[in-house]
């Protein structure tokens, strides 16, 4: 604190006093001038010492605090599962909805994590021993859609050869479970899901009005 450094610690030590300059030490008499007038009469007696590894500048001015970005984290975390057949867990290019979502988030650069083909080929990596089956899930994470979503749960589906029908597995609703279990304990705010749970485009459908509504249900079960 200068008012305290430059006052009373620094006329001890030899430093430079705020409008007096330097001080002239006298070891022997123990008084300290500075310019042409003593202030030394309260350290009569006393030893003092100057060195050179005591300083004390101004205290330094930090830089404005920077808010962290609206358009990166949002004022709260948002998750999203994308359901993917567990045979194309990897390929961008191949499931529909995991190909919407990686044309989404190559149009801005992450600078915060990596890409989400890096993410994707890490995770086929460490899974490469035990892969990953239906019912089974992975996150990968995100600063670059605007703040929409930051963490997308990937939830692994039935193979996208099986045929489509209104039944959700057991393993899908404990898996959903699970997420929402993480959302929890990590502070996820608000989960967006698509509502069939399945791996099809936001203008494709395949499955007939009853069939579909029935479906719906049983996720929401």
């Amino acid at each position: 604190l200068p008012s305290y450094g430059h006052y009373f610690f620094a006329r001890g030590s030899g430093m430079p006093v705020e409008g007096a300059g330097w001080p002239t030490v006298r070891p022997n008499a123990g008084t300290i001038g500075m310019g042409s007038s003593s202030v030394g009469q309260g350290l009569r007696g006393q030893g003092v010492f100057r060195s050179p590894s005591l300083r004390f500048w101004e205290p330094p001015v930090l830089p404005p605090t920077t808010r962290l970005s609206p358009n990166t984290y949002a004022d709260r975390l948002r998750g999203l599962v994308i359901p993917t057949p567990e045979n194309l867990n990897f390929e961008e290019s191949l499931s529909v909805m995991l190909r919407e979502f990686a044309n989404r988030c190559n149009r801005v650069t992450d600078l915060h994590f990596p890409p989400l083909a890096a993410q994707l080929r890490s995770i086929g990596g460490m899974t490469k021993d035990t892969p990953l089956r239906s019912g089974d899930y992975f996150c990968t994470r995100h600063s670059n859609l605007d703040g929409v979503v930051q963490v997308a749960f990937h939830l692994l589906t039935r193979s996208s050869e099986a045929p489509a029908s209104d039944e959700v597995q057991a393993a899908t609703h404990r898996a959903l479970k699970r997420i929402v279990c993480d959302c929890h304990r990590c502070h996820v705010a608000e989960l967006s899901l698509p509502l069939l749970l399945l791996d099809i485009g936001t203008s494709e459908s395949s499955l007939p009005y009853a069939v579909t509504q029935r479906r719906a249900e049983n996720v929401l079960r």
